[in-house]
């Protein structure tokens, strides 16, 4: 397909989804029929608080103010410790200017359907020099009238990394006149990560705070225009860096245990960013940790099947051998999750997985499933896997990291 492919939703509003319809997008991605109005996890009150919880509110909130999502990673403390410095990174000392920073992040919270994250950067964006109109354009996208050309390809960015998990080249080139490659970097994280961040708060049930009071617009059509999705370029759009010749200071932080061998290429990719390079490497440690709460099995399952419905090559053959080891049929997870033969807790798993990608959101019935086995930290940890490996999977997509020697990549021709 080259013709442009125009998701609208005719007249439906925002506000007529509340009443149970569903619209469609072009992806699969659904604007939720559904928000939340309480919690599946509550957050913990300060009466709750341990003196490890305190310590951790020193150390990861402003003046040791704890918000909702914070109350609520408090469930999970290893988290907050992984997530916190990101989330932080993200939303405030990435090297984007604030105005871009925020025009990012709100798109992305309106394209998540994320009350939360609106409520949170509606204010921070106001700060950031946005007018009241303007927050509520960015809802209206990047054919709305008043956007300057750099802006509109902002909001047009954010709409491709959504619905395609990659920019295609006229946007990015349109990016790459703007910004250097650190701010090139931060601009697709930042995407990634806020998706990330509204699926788990629009699972949970994270409620906006009584001192943020706005919401997503009522009154503004969901709606993308898009193009489809181009091909991964055969060479790398952002080179990673040779570990040989690095600097002093580049193989250390690439090589922290000193072994002399540097990483795979997605490291190298996202070193190009020195800044936002440790605070990212902190949830990839995370979910490496040996003593993870979910199973390699379960950990492998959720990423596999996250890679392939992010088309993010990189990813799924970086884990193929890792799943066959932990026992997946490669091609049942392919097939998804009501291909004959999954456990019904693992097809649950992939349901869930699922329903993120397309929904921004666990359904009932599937998170039901997954709560009668696993406690708060478990689920957690379900919605960290499948967001963090979306939150990597799509840049390495997009930056064109070309495969490591030898490795599958899809074992079937991309859809």
């Amino acid at each position: 397909m080259t013709r442009l492919m125009t998701i609208c939703l005719g007249v439906l509003t925002a506000s007529g989804l509340l009443s149970g319809q569903a619209a469609q997008s072009g992806n699969g991605r659904v604007a939720r029929s559904t928000r939340l109005t309480k919690p599946r996890i509550a957050p913990r009150s300060e009466s709750q608080w341990t003196d490890a919880d305190r310590a951790l509110a020193k150390t990861y909130t402003r003046d040791g103010g704890a918000g909702n999502d914070f109350r609520t990673f408090l469930n999970n403390p290893d988290a907050v410790k992984a997530m916190m410095p990101f989330i932080a990174y993200v939303s405030g000392e990435s090297a984007l200017p604030p105005r871009d920073r925020e025009i990012l992040i709100l798109r992305t919270g309106w394209l998540a359907q994320s009350d939360y994250v609106w409520a949170h950067h509606a204010a921070a964006a106001k700060a950031a020099g946005l007018t009241d109109a303007e927050v509520r354009r960015v809802a209206e996208g990047p054919g709305a009238k008043g956007w300057s050309p750099f802006e509109a390809t902002l909001l047009h960015s954010a709409d491709e990394l959504y619905r395609n998990g990659f920019i295609n080249t006229p946007t990015w080139n349109a990016l790459a006149a703007m910004y250097d490659v650190p701010r090139l970097i931060d601009a697709v994280f930042t995407v990634t990560e806020l998706v990330f961040l509204a699926d788990t708060y629009n699972s949970i049930g994270v409620q906006p705070e009584a001192g943020f009071t706005k919401r997503l617009p009522t009154d503004v059509t969901y709606q993308l225009v898009v193009s489809p999705r181009e091909s991964q370029p055969a060479t790398a759009r952002i080179e990673p860096v040779d570990f040989a010749t690095a600097t002093p200071e580049m193989r250390a932080m690439l090589d922290p245990r000193g072994n002399g061998r540097g990483p795979t290429g997605v490291f190298r990719t996202v070193a190009r960013n020195m800044k936002l390079y440790p605070p990212r490497q902190l949830v990839a440690e995370y979910t490496r940790r040996p003593d993870k709460k979910l199973t390699t099995h379960v950990q492998q399952l959720l990423i596999l099947r996250a890679g392939w419905l992010d088309r993010a090559a990189y990813q799924f053959s970086e884990h193929t051998r890792a799943g066959r080891e932990a026992g997946l049929d490669i091609a049942r997870v392919l097939a998804g999750p009501d291909a004959p033969g999954w456990d019904p807790f693992d097809a649950a798993l992939v349901r869930a997985t699922d329903e993120l990608h397309r929904d921004d959101f666990i359904s009932d019935a599937t998170w039901n499933t997954l709560a009668a086995r696993y406690g708060a930290p478990e689920l957690m940890d379900v919605l960290i896997t499948v967001g963090a490996y979306c939150m990597i999977g799509i840049p390495t997509s997009t930056f064109g990291v070309v495969l490591e020697p030898g490795a599958e990549g899809f074992p079937v021709p991309s859809r």
